[in-house]
């Protein structure tokens, strides 16, 4: 169940929650293009223990290869030589990357680590870096 706060910051409802894809047919589907060590699943932030407490609580084996999921907030860091992670909005400021739509908009969030993912590779970094 979504909390209030959740519901007020990402503009979403219990309806678009309960009417989604269940958890096991979205790994069915990113599993049919994912390629070990060609294809990487991006976030910001080190969403690779919600990744595993989603997998162990439905009990579906993880389809994606640890390599592959990058933390964009930590490549971020070290990319620039940064003391501390930023925020996804501290960041595309910094790199003037222009963004879409609102922010915690889990969609628009997606867009817009894909803007500065691009800016970055564009200035040199690799998923390897």
């Amino acid at each position: 169940r979504l909390t209030e706060a959740c519901r007020n910051i990402a503009m979403i409802s219990q309806e678009d929650v309960d009417g989604g894809m269940p958890f096991e047919d979205m790994l069915t589907e990113m599993s049919a293009w994912y390629e070990p060590g060609k294809t990487f699943l991006v976030f910001w932030g080190d969403d690779r223990k919600v990744i595993e407490e989603a997998c162990q609580r439905y009990k579906a084996a993880c389809p994606f290869g640890w390599d592959d999921l990058i933390d964009l907030a930590d490549a971020y860091r070290r990319f620039y030589g940064l003391p501390r992670r930023r925020s996804l909005k501290d960041a595309v400021d910094e790199q003037k990357v222009e963004t879409a739509g609102y922010w915690h908009i889990a969609v628009n969030d997606a867009r817009n680590t894909a803007l500065l993912l691009v800016h970055m590779i564009r200035q040199g970094w690799t998923p390897s870096a």
